[in-house]
């Protein structure tokens, strides 16, 4: 496993993250109740093999089945806390007060007197530019800076699906840390967002970096031959790891074999260009297409204007 400096903050992340939202929802196939013990002793074993296998970040929220996957974790951290760094989250819609008071809850659930990371969480819903002024002005910023200034949490940071939902809060320069959704097919973070977050310092975790199975879906239904062997699921995996402006890829694990499935895949792959690297604009991508050919190649060329 390799380790990255999560942008202004002191942690060294490994590049994949243990996501434990699933810990929290119900799967009739794989047999996972949540509300039952031999699902907390299943989520405390993938836990344990995450750590074991050099996963040293744990992703988990309040809302997670209604607090079961915090309580899931708490478990392990009774006895390992030290071993990672502990991220959890927040409804940000709420008051000064409430995310006071969820924080303190949070951390009992999860064993500990602090967080490494506490974010204001996005959800599918989306941040409207009313709820990104109230997040910076009406008292959930405050309240994460007054959790942050008692020290139950070192640094805070805010999610949202929609890259285009957070630019206005890394502009402030007031949260540490963002996690969106970037994946092989939903990449629009990569044109200027995952740049403004590099100018800002600011560390970046990608949730759903397996697109929650959506591409495998997509290929199966295009392209079965990609599906053979999980080659879509692990094409998937290949975009976000070759990504260098992603610190940590969220990957959602309940068992311990997926966890060694994801931890073998990270580190049995050999990352063949940096995708930061690869053009995604097409005069850029014709620029590079002709220096492959063994052309001189100068940008300026490549900017037409009329006489």
């Amino acid at each position: 496993m390799d380790y990255v400096q999560y942008g202004k903050t002191d942690m060294k992340v490994s590049r994949i993250t243990l996501g434990c939202m699933p810990f929290g929802s119900p799967s009739k196939k794989s047999g996972f109740d949540p509300t039952t013990d031999e699902s907390f002793q299943q989520a405390e074993r993938a836990i344990d093999c995450a750590l074991d296998n050099g996963i040293n970040v744990l992703d988990t929220a309040d809302n997670y089945g209604g607090g079961l996957s915090e309580m899931m974790v708490g478990r392990v951290m009774k006895r390992r806390r030290n071993d990672c760094y502990l991220w959890t989250k927040c409804d940000p819609r709420s008051t000064y007060d409430e995310i006071i008071a969820a924080c303190e809850a949070s951390l009992k659930r999860l064993n500990t007197d602090h967080f490494d990371l506490y974010q204001l969480h996005g959800g599918s819903q989306g941040f409207s530019p009313e709820v990104q002024d109230y997040i910076l002005h009406g008292g959930p910023l405050d309240a994460m800076l007054e959790l942050k200034r008692r020290g139950l949490t070192r640094y805070i940071g805010i999610t949202a699906e929609e890259y285009s939902d957070l630019v206005t809060c890394v502009k402030s320069d007031q949260f540490d840390s963002v996690q969106i959704c970037y994946n092989i097919i939903r990449q629009g973070a990569g044109v200027n967002f995952l740049r403004l977050c590099k100018e800002h310092n600011v560390g970046v975790s990608i949730m759903r970096p397996n697109t929650s199975g959506i591409f495998q879906r997509q290929m199966a239904a295009l392209m079965p031959e990609l599906n053979e062997g999980d080659k879509s699921s692990y094409l998937a995996l290949a975009f976000a790891i070759s990504d260098s402006r992603i610190h940590t890829l969220c990957l959602g694990m309940r068992s311990p074999e997926r966890v060694m499935q994801n931890v073998n895949f990270y580190n049995n792959f050999k990352i063949p260009r940096d995708m930061a690297e690869v053009p995604i604009l097409t005069s850029k991508v014709y620029m590079e297409q002709d220096k492959e050919a063994g052309f001189d190649v100068k940008p300026e060329d490549y900017i037409v204007k009329t006489k």
